[in-house]
This record gives structure tokens, sequence and C-alpha cells, in this order.
């Protein structure tokens, strides 16, 4: 199984019906993918620390052996 972050996918939070049914699919992969789901980051653009950009993934993978892939 695959390394799940949140570990599981809980249908109170807000998920979608078709992103709790990929989380169970995913959740599937080999051990060695690592799966984040609705991950957010954030940056601060230069010369100002007031003005912050974010994003959202719906998912995002990760192998050692394969590399990086976003699911939006």
């Amino acid at each position: 199984m695959a390394y799940m972050i949140p570990s599981s996918a809980d249908q109170n939070s807000g998920l979608s019906y078709g992103e709790a049914t990929l989380f169970e699919l995913f959740n599937a992969l080999p051990s060695q993918y690592y799966v984040f789901h609705s991950l957010r980051w954030n940056e601060v653009r230069p010369g100002s620390r007031k003005r912050i950009l974010s994003g959202e993934s719906d998912f995002l993978f990760y192998s050692p052996d394969r590399g990086i892939i976003c699911i939006e």
C-alpha cells in the first residue's frame, strides 16, 4: 500500500465523491509511492512580507524512482 498523507479520507472534510474514490484507488499503489492529498503551499513574493501566494494540489505523488507528479 502507498504511504497516504493524511492517512485517511474523511468524508466530512469536504472531499468530493471523485476525490474520495481516487484516494481509495491511490491507496492501493505499491509502497514505493507517497501520495499527499490536498497539499497546500505558500510563497512570499520578493520585496514584500505581506503578499502571499497560495495554492493547493488535489494529489501529489512522489516516488524516488519516478519523481513527482501533481494532479489537480
